[in-house]
């Protein structure tokens, strides 16, 4: 697995790639992963994460403004607690 970083319009940020042989195999089996199934791009910052596949064979060889242009075609991920309409953990919304 490679790992590269750079920074977008001031945000930095980490991508790597996710293969099929890593996921979990309940994971792998999940319905809205079909499109993944070849594995991803996965896109991290301070601002959230995002998806892509597929994705270039060559992408941790790819210069920083073309990491750009597949972080702009990347899908934003929604996380699965805030997705239910649950509040997470570190919520200050959340009710103690």
């Amino acid at each position: 697995m490679a790992l590269r970083e750079f920074t977008d319009e001031g945000v930095e940020w980490k991508v790597w790639d996710v293969a099929p042989e890593e996921m979990h195999p309940v994971t792998a089996a999940e319905d809205f992963l079909a499109d993944m199934l070849s594995g991803w791009l996965c896109f991290e910052s301070a601002r959230g994460r995002r998806r892509l596949a597929p994705y270039p064979n060559y992408w941790d060889r790819m210069s920083d403004e073309e990491l750009k242009l597949l972080l702009k075609r990347a899908t934003p991920v929604v996380s699965r607690v805030r997705s239910l309409g649950m509040k997470s953990p570190e919520d200050p919304r959340r009710e103690l």
